[in-house]
């Protein structure tokens, strides 16, 4: 366990976390948790810190790459609460190390740099949670990705699609299948009748990314992401036919035409 302020500042914490991490216990009080983070998870974590750490009460947690001291990465599930203590507001952070088994099928199936599911384990997720339900599937492309490669170099667009899949994360409804399809390209899939309007979905997943915009600025770089949804009708088709359906309506969406095909 770990308590930390809201600015991140590490208050407390007991021996387990201490050795899980390899630090002295005396060693991490006053660090930043920010330093044992995976840098290409800091995205989440710092949506999180700006929105009070709000939904990560509730028991579910997030999975979180946690760097050791000698520079090993260890993937933990965590679980935050935010508690009034005397006149102060601090997190509380209980972190479960993942079994070797856990880690080696969670790296199976997960990408390394978003941790958002891959090809491979998205297909596993929607046959095992939805194997016959009429779907929304969503294609999301990053804006001239390239031009950021380009310009800033490869690091910094690896920061923009980690901004991405953090917004997708907070943006895409309970229950919903999120995943990293390619290199600029994300694919979101929830029960066709969690929308009845598929704009409506497809503005739900891009309006967290508009609001980052606005909360950090513009000396800040947050991309902005064009949507095409489409509707895979179970028992009909194939996921990838529908998926080629969505890339059409995003592309169309990119050029100001409808983007539900």
């Amino acid at each position: 366990m770990v308590l930390h302020d809201l600015s991140g500042r590490i208050l407390d914490a007991n021996e387990a976390y201490a050795r899980l991490l390899g630090y002295d216990r005396d060693e991490l009080i006053g660090r930043s948790a920010a330093d044992v983070i995976h840098p290409a998870d800091l995205t989440q974590r710092n949506d999180e810190a700006a929105e009070g750490f709000s939904g990560q009460g509730d028991g579910a947690g997030v999975n979180r790459r946690l760097i050791r001291r000698d520079g090993s990465v260890v993937q933990t599930r965590v679980c935050k609460t935010v508690l009034d203590r005397e006149s102060d507001t601090v997190v509380l952070g209980v972190i479960d190390p993942l079994g070797e088994r856990d880690a080696l099928e969670h790296s199976a199936t997960h990408d390394d740099l978003t941790d958002l599911l891959n090809r491979r384990g998205l297909r596993s997720q929607l046959a095992t949670h939805y194997p016959s339900t009429d779907m929304l599937v969503a294609m999301i492309d990053v804006d001239d990705l390239k031009g950021v490669n380009d310009t800033f170099g490869h690091a910094v667009g690896d920061s923009v699609l980690s901004a991405v899949a953090a917004g997708l994360s907070r943006g895409a409804p309970a229950g919903a299948v999120i995943g990293r399809w390619s290199g600029d390209e994300f694919v979101v899939c929830v029960p066709a009748d969690s929308f009845a309007d598929a704009a409506r979905f497809a503005a739900r997943l891009a309006a967290p990314l508009e609001a980052t915009r606005a909360r950090m600025g513009e000396n800040v770089l947050v991309p902005s992401v064009s949507v095409g949804v489409a509707t895979l009708r179970s028992g009909s088709e194939s996921l990838d036919r529908a998926l080629h359906r969505a890339d059409v309506a995003m592309y169309q969406a990119k050029n100001g035409r409808p983007s539900h095909c």
